[in-house]
């Protein structure tokens, strides 16, 4: 979808930047987020570092790394991306 507003828009100028992050640690998260999870500061000050170079895709810290796997093997990057959610999605429910 990004790819597609990337080419819809530049035709107006305007420059569509797509942004891809890890688990970030933020009150959404309500004190659950796994330690892999990263600080909103530094989720912010990562994705301005490569905002400010020009690029168009950004892959902040982890996400890099998920990205990848998703491209070279679909599924396994889908149950990596996956694998803490389920679980997180689960204990909310039971908690409510």
């Amino acid at each position: 979808m990004t790819q597609s507003m990337r080419i819809h828009f530049a035709k107006k100028g305007i420059r569509v930047v797509e942004i891809l992050y890890p688990e970030v640690d933020t009150p959404f998260s309500e004190g659950r987020a796994t330690k892999n999870a990263i600080s909103p500061q530094l989720a912010a000050s990562e994705a301005l570092k490569e905002l400010n170079s020009g690029r168009e895709e950004i892959h902040v810290k982890r996400s890099k790394m998920i990205y990848t796997i998703s491209r070279l093997m679909p599924k396994r990057g889908l149950k990596i991306l996956n694998s803490g959610i389920s679980k997180e999605i689960e204990t909310i429910l039971r908690e409510r």
